[in-house]
């Protein structure tokens, strides 16, 4: 792919930041496609790319043909002039260190993905350790502060926003310690609004910082074969128009610094992630325009950290999935943020548990000719004694399991990956039981939590629990008020 104006590193002008999303997209195309290679050449379009006449060419179009004729692995790169910049990084190890960015009983801004974000992470911290005052700010599907008592009388106490409002009211007291509010984020007044209202309610007019928390792991993927138009908009436009909405409420409140989460999937990329790790690109270069002062921004640092897989909650526990087996800590994401604003130099700091290089490497995959599957793996090789489908939910699950992993017969405490499963697949099984139960499954089920068909089932059962509920809810008020208009 050839651009320009992509490559915000080089201290340039992003031209156009939409298309700071393709080197994201890239990096995760042939990890998904085997046998598919892609590079991307962003060149100085400033220059002249016509053909001269003849065999003569522009020196921009004789560079780029030379480019295009080599043999190499080097996936982003740009041309400008004579000289060929290849993108690399280079380890930073970051001392421990107070951060004077951040003041303690001071007012911060955690805006954004509140569930499936590092945002609950931030706020405990700055609660614990800080005695900070805290505005929260979600998207509008979120229930209200007045409508927590009626979410959680309908809905298990597993659900992902259920488990919110519980890690809400461990903050303290809403209106004195914190405050939470919900808003459409693509809309940048009613974003200004609740924040006035917030600093309003907390007796304060200037926020120390800001931290903008976005969707990450299991929640953010979705195999390109399944990538629908609502799929799509969650992960990758949401986030785009969240981004200018805070862009443009922010200059006014002045914060001392700011600083937005992105992902490790801008840079390795990962099967299921292509549209996750392009708004993690696009993120990446709105923090270079933003502190080049391109958008005409506060003048502050603006941090974006490309994160690696982190637990939300220090009760998730790791040992239920290799994959989160280097999983950092909600301890650990905290400590490695305050290093960062110790040494706010690097405005794009990656963190990563692995060596960075190697990983880099092995994101690489070799050309194939056939789709990934599951390796050949039969349930003979498990140790736990094999314990058959007890109802309906449960056998649907374990054909979904079975068919996809190419296993049959698989017992209701099988583990899908210890069967062979890896992240493509499980994001393939979590898209297939989401449209037969119509029920909300988390990714996270399956790449963080219990990847069993009893531990899968057992969400699936409490969700569509909670749907029967809401409508058991709704038939009732709709019953009192045509009784009421009787009479």
């Amino acid at each position: 792919m050839i651009t320009s104006g992509t490559t915000p590193e080089l201290g340039e002008q992003v031209g156009h930041l939409a298309g700071a999303t393709l080197p994201g997209l890239l990096n995760v195309l042939p990890q998904e496609l085997p046998g598919l290679q892609c590079r991307l050449i962003d060149i100085d379009a400033s220059q002249e790319l016509t053909e001269i006449g003849g065999d003569r060419f522009s020196p921009v179009l004789r560079q780029l043909k030379r480019e295009l004729a080599l043999d190499t692995k080097d996936r982003h790169l740009a041309l400008r002039g004579s000289q060929r910049w290849i993108k690399s990084y280079q380890p930073w190890p970051l001392p421990a260190a107070d951060a004077e960015l951040l003041e303690a009983e001071r007012v911060y801004l955690v805006v954004g993905d509140l569930v499936d974000g590092l945002g609950m992470v931030y706020a405990a911290a700055l609660r614990q350790h800080l005695s900070a005052r805290v505005i929260l700010i979600g998207p509008h599907r979120l229930p209200s502060v007045h409508e927590w008592d009626g979410w959680l009388a309908t809905h298990g106490n597993r659900h992902p926003v259920s488990q919110l409002i519980g890690r809400l009211k461990a903050l303290g007291r809403e209106g004195d310690d914190f405050c939470f509010e919900t808003v459409n984020f693509s809309d940048a007044a009613q974003l200004r609004q609740a924040i006035d209202h917030a600093l309003s309610k907390l007796g304060s007019n200037e926020l120390q910082g800001v931290f903008y928390a976005d969707l990450m792991g299991g929640e953010a993927s979705c195999a390109l074969v399944d990538l629908t138009e609502e799929q799509e908009q969650r992960i990758l436009d949401s986030r785009l128009a969240s981004i200018a909405a805070l862009a443009n409420v922010l200059p006014g409140l002045k914060p001392e610094f700011v600083v937005l989460q992105s992902s490790l999937a801008a840079i390795v990329g990962g099967p299921g992630f292509a549209a996750y790790a392009a708004a993690s690109t696009y993120l990446d270069a709105f923090t270079a325009s933003a502190n080049a002062n391109e958008l005409h921004l506060w003048p502050c640092p603006v941090i974006s950290i490309n994160w690696d897989a982190c637990q939300l909650d220090e009760s998730t526990a790791a040992q239920n999935s290799e994959l989160m087996a280097l999983a950092l800590t909600p301890a650990e994401v905290w400590e490695a943020t305050v290093r960062v604003l110790a040494n706010p130099v690097a405005l794009q700091v990656i963190v990563s548990p692995r060596p960075l290089l190697q990983r880099l490497v092995n994101s690489q995959p070799a050309v194939q000719q056939s789709p990934p599957h599951a390796t050949n793996h039969s349930r003979r090789q498990l140790q736990n004694e094999y314990v058959a489908a007890r109802n309906d939910i449960e056998r649907i699950v374990a054909k979904a399991m079975g068919d996809l992993l190419g296993v049959p017969d698989i017992g209701i405490h099988d583990d899908f990956f210890a069967l062979g499963g890896h992240s493509l697949l499980a994001i393939q099984a979590v898209t297939k039981l989401r449209k037969k139960f119509q029920v909300e499954l988390p990714m996270r089920v399956v790449l963080q939590g219990t990847p069993t068909v009893a531990g899968i089932a057992q969400v699936i059962e409490e969700n569509m629990t909670s749907i029967t509920a809401q409508d058991a809810t709704v038939v009732e008020d709709l019953l009192g008020k045509i009784e009421a208009e009787s009479f």
